[in-house]
């Protein structure tokens, strides 16, 4: 009895450093992954000359879309990691866990989806990235939900190759993964004053921007930490840059 005791003694302690092994490679590996993505993602930044100066938003368009030319936009958010490429695949499964040159990583790159024939100037186009813990990629959409936020975050940066544009705040809700505000196909500006109507009513804050079917708007979605797999979606409306 005394050496089966000793036996199930050693067997639970190998189990338990087993566990803890496997354990601390998991974490070991997340964080390389985002390590990694981050390095990349600050390559990026440097090799795209991005510059916010005199009120000017100037980015080496040439450059960037040599290095991926899927490449359709940039959006930079001031005092927030939110500074990334965003790029647009031909499906909606390639950059949901691949970096802008390609690499798998946990982090992704933020992309439009691949329905929109024409992104940013579709009245809605969707952008995708996830909420990370270590706060990058759009972890800091989530904040959105307080007023004391969004008064010191009212609007975020986006620059084509053709233009620049401020993107005006409006709105933040938490919906469901298949919510029918996932929508991108209109027929007329009857049916797009209902798209805003109903963003407006599910929006936890109350901005004062208006919005009308002749603006164009940016739905910015993540994930949110709830099992049920709820969205966070924050919405905002172009405004070109002179």
């Amino acid at each position: 009895m005394k050496k089966k005791g000793n036996f199930l003694y050693r067997l639970t302690i190998i189990i338990l450093l087993g566990i803890i092994a496997f354990s601390g490679y998991k974490v070991g590996s997340i964080l390389y992954d985002y390590y990694i993505g981050t390095h990349e993602n600050n390559k990026v930044i440097e090799a795209a000359k991005v510059d916010l100066k005199k009120n000017k938003f100037r980015i080496d368009w040439k450059k960037l879309l040599s290095m991926n030319p899927d490449t359709v936009a940039w959006l930079k958010s001031e005092d927030t990691p939110i500074n990334y490429p965003i790029v647009q695949g031909k499906n909606n499964d390639y950059y949901l866990h691949r970096l802008f040159n390609g690499e798998y990583n946990i982090k992704g790159t933020l992309f439009v989806d691949y329905q929109i024939k024409k992104p940013f100037r579709a009245f809605n186009t969707i952008v995708y990235g996830h909420l990370m813990k270590d706060g990058s990629m759009f972890k800091s959409l989530s904040k959105y939900d307080n007023m004391e936020y969004y008064n010191e975050h009212k609007s975020m940066l986006l620059s084509t190759p053709d233009k620049n544009y401020t993107l005006k705040i409006f709105a933040m809700a938490k919906i469901v993964a298949g919510s029918d505000l996932y929508k991108i196909d209109f027929i007329d500006d009857s049916e797009k004053q209902q798209y805003i109507n109903k963003v407006m009513k599910v929006s936890k804050i109350n901005t004062g921007v208006k919005v009308t079917p002749k603006d164009r708007l940016v739905m910015m979605s993540t994930c949110t930490t709830d099992l049920n797999e709820d969205r966070f979606v924050v919405y905002g409306k172009l405004v070109e840059r002179k």
